[in-house]
């Protein structure tokens, strides 16, 4: 179903060639969805608390960091970012004994995703 009434008109992308030689063939050039290849994680749901260890940082880039040294290289970002949320989801629970409001919570993070390609950091050869 429509989500509103805009209409996109994409932007224009020139693809880059590693030679400085000009020629007279096609330029490659390319159109894309203004929106995409945008990725947004954040370390909560809208509305929801996000914990942090005052010592050790967020759940959130404490995990996400891991996942990254764990399989940073060979991964698709989208999938770590997924394994960083099981982590939080599943791995941390807050722990405040002399504030029932705030004792034994949890938190998931949530990925806005409008890639068209998959992300992989290689290492620098």
């Amino acid at each position: 179903a429509c989500r509103g009434q805009e209409l996109d008109s994409g932007v224009k992308l020139v693809e880059r060639r590693m030679s400085r030689t000009q020629t007279d063939s096609s330029t490659g050039n390319y159109k894309i969805p203004t929106f995409a290849d945008i990725l947004i994680a954040f370390s909560s749901v809208d509305g929801f608390y996000s914990f942090r260890n005052p010592e050790e940082g967020t759940w959130f880039i404490r995990c996400l960091c891991a996942e990254l040294k764990e399989s940073g290289a060979t991964t698709d970002f989208l999938k770590i970012l997924t394994r960083a949320a099981r982590r939080v989801a599943l791995e941390h629970e807050s722990y405040n004994d002399l504030d029932t409001m705030m004792h034994e919570k949890k938190q998931v993070p949530s990925t806005v995703s409008m890639l068209i390609r998959d992300i992989y950091f290689r290492p620098k050869s």
